[in-house]
């Protein structure tokens, strides 16, 4: 018969496999053991266990961590295989060759429209004067409901679209001006949810007339920003505009860019589908082309008109010009490395500000996969295996293999199999660890001058190129990271035995964060709802304690009784050690009974990994299928996620939203309710978190309180608004009052006005059984 499961021509016949050769069978494998390959499945498979031994014959291998045994190639059993462990992100070897992959998921450009420039609303200018930066000392200010404003704010506010200022805006502002006349050159601000964060940064650098930069970390903010005050002006990635040249992508022709320049003057029609503007000629091989902004005596000719330029230096022009530059974080700490377009300004305004050490962070790491390599190295897929037929597939697989055998200098070095170094961990010696990155440092120069020589020869599809050029930067930024300073990188495979994914980042940011971001600024303003710590802040960003003053709103205007968090009500032990169906079962019975207690209002989960949410929906599905249909979830892609929220946010129904990613910087006000199924502790898989934390254990307690204050914050976002909390981990009590020996109880790091929420209800527990 023949093998269904597979698009290789193969007949079995009296127990003896036969492939098909120039037309011709000839016997390749004999029979009974030989019909077997090896299998191995990583990942969570604890819910899936039965499955996995009933249905595969795959057993628990303590020693490899993992599920092992054989399965007949006859048949359908492999494909099906490989399709349940995609759909369960599970990893899946066949014959010692990874199959599934997680999908990576890629940034995707999103273009924030710009409206009009209107400056109706602009208001007052103000003209007092910035003192001279100078060392003082640290000065830390608390600010309570009751206390009286320095001096009145009103006429500042007055003509814009926030004509009222509130109470912590009339308490805040006066602080900020005090700080920056005094000379202070870092003002930390920490103010609860509704205080108005936007407007300060609108108001401040108009009270000095002075110019600023405004960076958050969200798109939805920088949108919000751009859409309540249309004065302000912003400029998106290059691949977010057109070029206005008639070329094809990636063009790396200096006379076709010209001739395309001239055809462009004289009004010609296109005769190509053009490019976006980070595949022109200008970004390609930095052609010097009329419609950039020009170069004068090497510095940039901001004197250009507009209507000069192409869209995307168009807009940078404009934002130039304007008081305001509004841009999201990694937009600007990439701009800033790369050219001389963003000039200091007085002030550097950063919303979210508690994100920051993480994005820093973030812009030195890079995500290597064997997806990635097939991708931009040219490695057969699996499934270009199987789609193949006779012997060219077998050549396929021969070639995968021979690619991905583990590079070593010595013996392999036309390979692109990950090196088996081994992952830094706490113990590791600074010999090893320099030599180590001695050996990335070669690796990874082979793969950007390979992937470097395919752009050149255009070996890439329209959608691949971008992706290239994107690896292509951030490979040449993390290995000059590993030749300066190797021991401030660390690198962690998923797996030691048989990697598919390995991460790099940095330890430490502190000495990167001046040159990658806070140079655009004379005197910086950091604005957040969780702080928590303004020393472990200062520290993280390499800021001078002297030269930093921290001001902190310890009230919420917010009436105690809308925003009750209740915590006695007890799910499962979701710890990772922990975690099982039955404990996941304990967490998901009271999620339904707490869905049954809003029939019609919506809901929150926010679960804080893909696992628990996952595994949740699972047991709630089991449970009761009408909670279940309540349930919405979006996947990793931005476009679909935003998609998503903006359905569930206009939507009248009782819908429940599953997420991830709404942890932080989602406005749920039409919520009734959110439910944390976990305390948010980092994961001490992380070898940088472990480092960390041995370095400073209130810095994971830290990372800890603000993303679990983050979570409190989604849900009631003004005044008016109403929703209840619940905490469902049993361990939630121990770790806010008490925590292990020798740790800080978690609560130093949750803002007071948040615990007063839990205290006046932790008193009411018999209500909190109720579910009131």
């Amino acid at each position: 018969m023949r093998n269904a499961g597979s698009a290789i021509v193969l007949l079995w016949a009296y127990d003896y496999l036969y492939l098909r050769v120039d037309g011709k069978y000839k016997r390749v494998i004999q029979p009974r053991d030989t019909m077997f390959v090896d299998i191995v499945v990583r990942g969570n498979c604890w819910p899936y266990r039965d499955i996995l031994k009933d249905t595969y014959n795959l057993y628990w291998n303590k020693k490899r961590k993992c599920y092992t045994g054989r399965v007949d190639i006859r048949g359908r059993k492999v494909k099906n295989l490989e399709k349940f462990c995609s759909t369960f992100n599970l990893k899946l070897w066949v014959a010692g060759q990874i199959v599934t992959l997680e999908a990576e998921v890629e940034e995707e450009d999103d273009f924030i429209a710009v409206g009009e420039y209107d400056a109706s609303q602009l208001g007052k200018i103000g003209n007092r004067s910035l003192g001279l930066i100078k060392t003082s000392k640290h000065n830390k200010v608390i600010v309570k409901q009751e206390d009286k404003p320095l001096w009145d704010v009103s006429e500042y506010f007055a003509g814009t679209r926030f004509p009222t200022p509130r109470l912590e805006q009339q308490q805040v502002v006066p602080l900020i001006t005090q700080a920056l006349e005094d000379g202070y050159q870092n003002i930390i601000i920490e103010c609860p949810v509704g205080s108005g964060k936007s407007a300060m940064a609108m108001v401040v650098p108009k009270i000095f007339d002075a110019s600023a930069y405004i960076v958050t970390p969200l798109k939805g903010l920088q949108k919000q920003y751009l859409t309540e005050m249309p004065f302000m002006r912003s400029v998106m990635g290059k691949g977010n505009y057109d070029c206005e040249l008639d070329v094809e992508p990636n063009c790396r022709s200096e006379p076709e860019a010209e001739k395309a320049v001239e055809a462009r003057k004289m009004k010609l029609p296109m005769a190509t589908a053009g490019c976006s503007a980070d595949l022109a000629p200008c970004s390609n091989i930095g052609f010097k082309c009329d419609f950039r902004l020009p170069s004068k005596n090497k510095s940039i000719d901001w004197g250009t008109e507009r209507n000069k330029l192409c869209d995307y230096y168009g807009a940078l022009h404009e934002a130039h010009h304007n008081r305001y530059f509004v841009g999201n974080t990694h937009y600007l700490m990439g701009m800033n490395q790369s050219d001389a377009y963003l000039k200091q300004r007085d002030l550097l305004i950063i919303d979210e500000a508690h994100t920051l050490p993480h994005n820093m962070a973030d812009f030195y790491s890079f995500d290597l996969s064997i997806k990635k390599m097939e991708r931009l190295l040219g490695i057969p897929t699996f499934n270009d295996i199987m789609e193949a037929i006779d012997e060219k597939a077998i050549n396929m697989q021969n070639q995968r293999n021979m690619m991905l055998t583990p590079w070593n200098p010595a013996t392999s070095p036309n390979t692109w199999g990950m090196p088996r170094i081994g992952s830094i961990t706490p113990e590791t010696e600074e010999k090893r660890h320099k030599m180590g990155a001695s050996i990335w440092i070669a690796y990874l120069g082979n793969m950007v001058k390979h992937i470097n020589q395919e752009i050149e020869k255009k070996n890439y599809d329209d959608k691949t190129i971008r992706y290239a050029n994107n690896s292509s930067k951030h490979l040449e930024t993390l290995i000059e990271q590993l030749r300066h300073n190797p021991k401030n990188i660390i690198w962690q495979y998923d797996n030691e035995d048989d990697p598919v994914y390995l991460n790099f980042k940095p330890l430490d940011i502190s000495h990167h964060s001046k040159d990658l971001l806070l140079g655009l600024g004379s005197r910086r303003i950091f604005m957040s709802g969780t702080i928590a710590d303004a020393d472990i802040f200062m520290e993280e960003l390499g800021l001078d304690p002297k030269t930093t003053t921290y001001i902190k709103v310890d009230y919420s205007s917010f009436p105690l009784q809308n925003r009750p968090i209740y915590t006695t009500l007890k799910g499962g032990n979701l710890n990772r050690s922990k975690r099982n169906e039955e404990q996941y079962m304990k967490t998901a019975e009271q999620i339904v009974a707490i869905a049954k207690q809003f029939p019609d209002q919506k809901g929150l989960i926010l679960p804080y990994t893909d696992e628990i949410e996952k595994n949740l929906v699972a047991a709630i599905e089991h449970i009761d299928r009408g909670v279940a249909d309540r349930l919405v979830q979006h996947g990793k892609g931005a476009r679909e996620r935003d998609s998503v929220f903006e359905n569930f946010d206009k939507s009248d129904g009782n819908q429940i939203l599953l997420s991830t990613y709404a942890n932080q910087g989602y406005d749920g006000g039409s919520v009734g309710f959110c439910v944390i199924p976990k305390v948010p502790f980092p994961s001490l898989g992380d070898v940088r978190i472990v480092k960390k934390m041995r370095a400073n254990p209130n810095w994971y307690k830290l990372q800890t309180g603000v993303m679990l204050t983050q979570m409190f914050g989604r849900i009631v976002r003004s005044p008016k608004d109403t929703g209840k909390i619940y905490i469902l981990d049993p361990a939630f009590d121990f770790h806010l009052n008490q925590g292990f020996e020798g740790s800080t109880p978690l609560k130093q790091f949750i803002p007071t006005y948040m615990t007063e929420a839990m205290d006046s209800n932790t008193a009411a527990g018999a209500n909190q059984m109720k579910l009131y």
